[in-house]
């Protein structure tokens, strides 16, 4: 019976330690896109202003600011680039939203 106990006394310790690593997810998040020039990647440094809008098209709200986005020389290798991008606590409310880069 004392074995029993402890091993139900281990298990629930175990289980209660592993809830101490929840973490909070972030706003920040990945955006990977490919750049072409006359149909072949290219191999270079790039600045990129990514402004989100909630339409598409000349009608679109500006959502937040294109400068807090902005991401100076950039490498692109092989046409391939990764950025991470946040937009704040406020632009992802659950409409649909357009990028601009």
């Amino acid at each position: 019976m004392k074995t029993r106990t402890l091993l139900i006394a281990i298990l629930l310790l175990s289980l209660l330690g592993s809830f101490n690593h929840a973490a909070a997810q972030g706003t920040a998040f990945t955006y990977q896109g490919e750049l072409s020039d006359s149909g072949g990647p290219i191999n270079s440094f790039y600045d990129f202003t990514y402004t989100l809008y909630d339409s598409p098209g000349p009608g679109g709200n500006l959502i937040g600011s294109p400068n807090s986005n902005s991401k100076l020389n950039v490498p692109v290798n092989g046409g391939l680039f990764t950025n991470t991008l946040d937009f704040g606590s406020t632009a992802f409310t659950g409409g649909a939203r357009w990028l601009q880069i």
